[in-house]
């Protein structure tokens, strides 16, 4: 019986023990910003603008195995997207932008949707979801989905600006 009582003493004290214990957190103010390389880093920023410009050239767009030089370029303020471009007769285009903090830092991501003609209709020929962060300035020189050379294959050659 004493035997039993000590073995429930036992459970019961290390399971307060463990109830008690608080569980160990990493300050964000300890967090190191990121260094600074020769190649890109993406820099967090001070404050967000509610609004930027996003400017697009675009030289050669991509469809399937066809690649067309065309002369496009548009610019748009915006504070979350921008409309859907037409950029050849069966591609699209726009540009979606966010705001995120990390770690108690500021970052922009941005995502490009690609957009192709079927059927009379618009489809949206973006199959990912990724959003990347950015630094203000030129963030793209071009963009694809796809395969190259296959018939879902979609891109362009060109530029893509946020500031």
């Amino acid at each position: 019986m004493a035997l039993r009582f000590r073995f429930l003493l036992l459970i019961c004290c290390a399971a307060l023990s463990v109830v008690a214990q608080k569980t160990d957190l990493i300050k964000l103010s300890d967090v190191c910003p990121p260094p600074q390389k020769e190649y890109y880093t993406i820099l967090p920023v001070a404050s967000f603008n509610d609004s930027l410009t996003v400017t697009i050239r675009i030289s050669t767009a991509k469809l399937a195995a066809e690649n067309k030089e065309i002369n496009f370029s548009a610019s748009e303020v915006i504070a979350d997207e921008t409309p859907i471009f037409r950029i050849t007769k069966q591609m699209g285009l726009s540009v979606s932008v966010g705001r995120i903090i990390e770690n108690d830092l500021k970052f922009y991501i941005y995502k490009v949707h690609l957009f192709r003609k079927v059927n009379g209709c618009w489809e949206d020929a973006s199959w990912d979801n990724n959003w990347s962060k950015f630094s203000l300035g030129e963030v793209s020189g071009g963009y694809a989905y796809g395969n190259e050379g296959t018939s879902g294959y979609i891109g362009f050659s060109g530029s893509i600006s946020i500031e």
